[in-house]
């Protein structure tokens, strides 16, 4: 199978965290860029819980790996400020 490109690299490489919170009838997902503590991406409560629902958030060790997965395959860049300069 292909490598994939240096930018989905930069998901695992340390520079972007994914973080979770669960109470009651609240969820929240995200990933942040750890740099500026910018948010690259989030999902709060029914669109959390159906992520894990649909199977695009999978649960325990593989946990981290399927939120960048997911993020990924619709082109959410993990470099913000690039991203913003070419609008």
């Amino acid at each position: 199978m292909a490598r994939k490109s240096s930018v989905y690299a930069r998901w695992t490489a340390g520079e972007v965290a994914v973080s979770t919170w669960f109470e009651r009838d609240r969820a929240f997902v995200r990933i942040q860029e750890r740099a500026t503590g910018e948010y690259l991406a989030e999902w709060w409560d029914e669109d959390a819980v159906q992520m894990f629902e649909d199977g695009f958030f999978e649960r325990g060790k593989k946990f981290e790996r399927s939120v960048i997965d997911y993020a990924d395959s619709f082109g959410i860049s993990p470099y913000p400020r690039r991203s913003r300069r070419r609008r």
